[in-house]
């Protein structure tokens, strides 16, 4: 009898851990990689999640848990903190599985109750989820790569460890946003499907994105009809006192390259149309254009016949334009400054103290402003 009661003792213990098997299973382990997979949304989401359509080509973390498991609902706000922090991440996806509703918990008050705002998906009874991964207990925490590998499978909970397999997920991910077979840190279109990586105005924005319609903008030619002339000069002009908001001619407009549109690159480019030095070039514009638009042009600079000033006041440099002996002296008629002027000088002031100043040049004299 004893035999008989022992024989029956552990074939139901066989048959309990075979039913342990089936629902507690593990179908992946670290290491593997994940077919699709997922599961309906109950929180934050509408329809179903997929990884192939949530988590392809990121970094994927999702929590399993039991309502009725103090651990798991101790997890909960921690994972909140978690997601707020890469909530402006594209590539980080985080959810949480829930299995065994109403005990006492159903989806929304498991979410509402913790303060939740990340998806929860609903793994109901059958542990559609849990099962791919889980071993043994819950909480049990995931982490698939962004290729598709499982990187971490373990149950428990620790932020920190959570948090160190995410950023580790994310120096390991390789891009290819646009699927062009081009790494996007290597692609001149990130978001548009160009494989050939067609650049015809060689600025490094390929002719699949360019807004500037590939046209050839080449220094000075702002309009891209491929000539330097006038109409280059009026176009640049209106792009300087904001009357025109062209992006594209902007490109070509920078003729000096210090990366700021201003009155020097209209200088420049009317002395690559019409010749002449830069003052010259001023008298041009001066000649040429209304009261208002050489006011817009020239603010914050100082031009005269001689010498063309800028910034106009300053506090640590100015630039003086001309040519010639040059002196400059303080309000008190104190020399400050003696040079030869050919070309552009950069003029250190920051030592001087604020006050007015006046620039002696070929027997003219222009009054410059130090405001400290």
């Amino acid at each position: 009898m004893k035999i008989k009661k022992t024989l029956y003792w552990l074939i139901g213990i066989f048959m309990f851990c075979g039913w342990v098997d089936l629902v507690w299973g593990q179908t992946y382990t670290e290491g593997d990689y994940v077919d699709d997979f997922g599961a309906d949304i109950c929180y934050n989401g509408d329809g179903s999640w997929s990884w192939e359509e949530h988590g392809f080509n990121k970094v994927t973390w999702i929590s399993s848990f039991a309502t009725w498991w103090g651990p798991c609902a101790a997890e909960a706000p921690s994972i909140e903190q978690v997601y707020q922090a890469y909530s402006d991440n594209p590539y980080v996806e985080i959810v949480s599985a829930g299995m065994d509703w109403n005990q006492p918990y159903s989806c929304e008050s498991w979410a509402t109750t913790f303060g939740l705002t990340y998806p929860i998906l609903d793994d109901g009874d059958g542990y559609s989820v849990y099962n791919l991964f889980g071993i043994g207990y819950v909480p049990h925490n995931v982490v698939i790569g962004g290729d598709g590998v499982v990187m971490y499978s373990q149950s428990g909970y620790n932020q920190n460890t959570m948090v160190a397999m995410i950023q580790e997920g994310l120096s390991n991910l390789v891009l290819d946003i646009d699927e062009d077979g081009i790494m996007d840190d290597e692609d001149n279109c990130i978001d548009d499907y160009n494989p050939n990586q067609v650049d015809t105005d060689e600025d490094g924005i390929g002719d699949a994105c360019d807004p500037c319609n590939n046209l050839i903008w080449t220094g000075g030619d702002v309009n891209a009809d491929l000539n330097l002339d006038v109409n280059d000069i009026l176009l640049i002009v209106d792009i300087v006192t904001g009357e025109s908001q062209n992006l594209c001619g902007s490109q070509s407009a920078d003729i000096n390259q210090d990366g700021v549109l201003n009155v020097l690159d209209v200088i420049g480019l009317v002395q690559l149309v019409l010749g002449g030095n830069q003052l010259q070039a001023m008298s041009w514009i001066q000649a040429n254009f209304t009261e208002e638009e050489v006011h817009k042009l020239t603010y914050g600079f100082f031009i005269s016949e001689k010498v063309l000033v800028w910034p106009n006041p300053s506090n640590s440099y100015m630039n003086i334009n001309g040519s010639g002996h040059t002196k400059i002296y303080d309000i008190t008629g104190r020399l400050v400054k003696e040079l030869e002027l050919s070309g552009t000088y950069r003029w250190d002031i920051k030592t001087l103290p604020s006050g007015i100043y006046n620039i002696h040049n070929n027997m003219e004299i222009t009054t410059i402003t130090i405001l400290k």
